[in-house]
């Protein structure tokens, strides 16, 4: 990872200071520049995976997955068979308020549309008691214009070589809508769809500040041990 370093590095000085080569001139480092090719090293990890630190590609993302959820007024438990996701590099980011101070970035970003599909799933739960979750069959759900906003405080790894995420502030989000052709039982597969599409998203967003709360530092150590294997803090280092 250290000629990634060493290429983003000459990214940020062209986009920054592009009268840089007359080397009488001090090198200047943008701070937009620097975020928006962090930004961007996120976004190219996502797509390419790195086989050399046994990451794997995440869009597409394709796996069995089981989901395991409990709580008081919401349950699933789902399989899913030869699941794919996608989406999740197609990222724009329409703010980065950064805080050298603080070592913080303030960010909102959207995601147009994730999608989640399988040839086969099998699914139990309930929303509240009285609100079954029963379905098999091919399983088709997308979530469009997905908004993420948070104020990310960073740290270096213990190494000094590596960006962590410390902390996660004002942690928040939003769902325009939710799309689903999902086989439920054969009988009332539009139905379902249809209550899916209209009433889902705002389910979720009526208790987004709630979710946001039980899962802000779930987002932290899911991510910190993959940001933790590469070398980004020299990057970083430059704007503060």
């Amino acid at each position: 990872m250290k000629f990634v370093s060493l290429t983003l590095l000459f990214s940020v000085i062209s986009l920054g200071n592009p009268t840089s080569a007359n080397v009488s001139n001090p090198i200047r480092f943008s701070t937009n520049a620097i975020i928006h090719q962090l930004f961007e090293m996120m976004r190219n990890l996502i797509r390419n995976g790195s086989e050399e630190e046994g990451v794997p590609v995440m869009d597409p993302y394709d796996s069995d997955l089981n989901v395991n959820f409990s709580k008081k007024y919401f349950s699933l438990n789902a399989n899913l068979t030869k699941a794919r996701f996608t989406g999740l590099a197609d990222f724009y980011v329409l703010k980065t308020d950064f805080d050298a101070t603080e070592i913080s970035i303030d960010t909102k970003i959207i995601y147009p549309r994730l999608k989640l599909y399988s040839d086969s799933y099998d699914m139990e739960g309930h929303i509240w008691p009285a609100i079954p979750l029963e379905g098999h069959g091919k399983f088709n759900i997308e979530m469009h214009h997905l908004t993420v906003l948070g104020k990310f405080f960073l740290k270096p790894s213990e190494d000094g070589k590596s960006i962590l995420i410390d902390r996660v502030d004002n942690f928040n989000f939003n769902i325009k809508k939710f799309f689903s052709t999902t086989q439920y039982d054969d009988n009332f597969d539009d139905i379902f769809n249809t209550m899916m599409d209209d009433l889902l998203a705002g389910y979720i967003n009526r208790f987004n500040g709630y979710i946001s709360s039980l899962y802000a530092q779930a987002v932290v150590d899911l991510l910190n041990p993959t940001l933790d294997k590469f070398d980004t803090w020299q990057i970083l280092a430059t704007i503060l």
